[in-house]
């Protein structure tokens, strides 16, 4: 089970690894015609990005405890649903 509890939070970190340096490379300035994109469109595809993760970070740290202490009365769907509303948002 402790293999699986770290795959979980490598592929979490990876995610939001890949979201910044993409994020970074289409805001950079010192590349030929300037940013890829202006800051208004980097805000509307990028600005739900710390909310999400955050999420991510929930969801991955309940699984983990889940995971520490499982039992046959344990579902991981009621994870998913506790945080249902927040990625409706």
């Amino acid at each position: 089970m402790i293999g699986k509890v770290t795959l979980i939070k490598c592929i979490v970190d990876h995610n939001l690894q890949c979201g910044q340096i993409f994020k970074e490379e289409i805001e950079r300035t010192d590349q030929p015609g300037g940013p890829i994109l202006d800051s208004q469109d980097v805000k509307a595809i990028f600005g739900g990005i710390p909310s999400i993760y955050d999420v991510h970070i929930k969801i991955r740290d309940e699984l983990s405890e889940m995971i520490s202490r499982w039992s046959d009365d344990e579902s991981v769907g009621n994870i998913f649903l506790r945080h249902v509303s927040i990625c409706s948002l």
